[in-house]
């Protein structure tokens, strides 16, 4: 999690957050060196102080890394409090922070050994930070579970998005008639086990590899065959489940088809069987496409091929 433009700790601070990034990857709860109390003493505000809310997305222990800028070795550090609960850190000083250029540190007291973590759980902290050594300038804060990774220039490699699921193909308030692609995306979602769609809180298709789909799966997706829906208002839902959890989306939708064909071999709804039902039929052999799936067998087979033959021209 990144806070960014954070102004300078010279002397006053006047920091407005402008965003912020997050960065979860989880780790294991392992206090070392904070000072965690019922309640802290006010910080000192003669060099400036600022306070900001974080929206921490998961519960979990959070190394917290500042950038600061110093303009000696001796002059060095600031102060940051959270929640009423971490009081008082002195973030940086020590032999360790080189003058004049932006260094990023994550420990206290003046001991690079001496981390600044915190144990955070999911909602909203607020954090406070207050100038301790004078001319000593702040201007990112990044809190991260992943410990292994040490930011570099504005930090961005120790910060990734948010997990979210997104639905492509239908979306809030559209109107949907005859066969639709509908899918899903996933982003910043390690270990995705599967993928669920709905119609109106009834599982429709399950799909485990990607592209996800509403019908058929990976490289096989096929159309949502919205004739075989009722006409009016439902809901299409999709439920990810992966390492971190599970994620939703969903599109409230109008299905409307005023002539939905029934002939018996027409895949592609044209009302007419020929050489491109055929193609498309052959197109999603082994799989499950309702279109394609023309005896709802759950499986486009040699059966299904019979059925379009069968009613070839008509």
């Amino acid at each position: 999690m990144m806070l960014s433009n954070l102004s300078s700790l010279r002397r006053r601070i006047t920091t407005v957050i402008a965003g912020l990034v997050l960065a979860v990857t989880g780790a294991v709860w392992s206090p070392v060196g904070n000072t965690v109390e019922a309640a802290c003493t006010a910080l000192p505000t003669d060099k400036g102080t600022v306070t900001m809310t974080v929206a921490v997305p998961s519960t979990g222990t959070y190394r917290v890394w500042s950038r600061i800028f110093a303009q000696n070795t001796t002059d060095n550090s600031f102060l940051m409090q959270a929640d009423q609960t971490y009081c008082n850190i002195s973030v940086g000083g020590g032999s360790a922070i080189a003058p004049s250029t932006w260094t990023w540190v994550d420990y206290q007291n003046g001991s690079t050994s001496t981390k600044v973590t915190m144990d955070l759980t999911t909602g909203n902290h607020t954090f406070v930070l207050a100038g301790q050594d004078p001319s000593v300038m702040v201007d990112r804060v990044i809190l991260t579970t992943d410990t292994s990774c040490t930011p570099t220039g504005t930090g961005d490699n120790c910060a990734t998005l948010p997990a979210t699921a997104t639905l492509t193909g239908a979306s809030d308030g559209q109107t949907l008639t005859g066969g639709v692609p509908v899918g899903a995306t996933v982003a910043n979602a390690s270990g995705v086990t599967k993928v669920d769609f709905y119609i109106d809180n009834t599982l429709f298709n399950s799909d485990t590899i990607s592209p996800y789909c509403m019908t058929g799966t990976g490289a096989s997706c096929g159309n949502v065959d919205t004739t075989q829906i009722s006409n009016g208002a439902h809901v299409l839902k999709v439920t990810v489940t992966y390492a971190g959890g599970t994620l939703n989306a969903t599109a409230n939708v109008t299905i409307s088809n005023t002539n939905p064909t029934t002939k018996p071999g027409d895949v592609n709804h044209d009302n007419s069987v020929n050489i491109f039902d055929l193609s498309i039929l052959l197109g999603k052999w082994s799989t499950t496409d309702a279109n394609a799936d023309l005896n709802h067998s759950g499986n486009v087979d040699v059966f299904d091929l019979s059925i379009l033959l069968s009613h070839w021209g008509s």
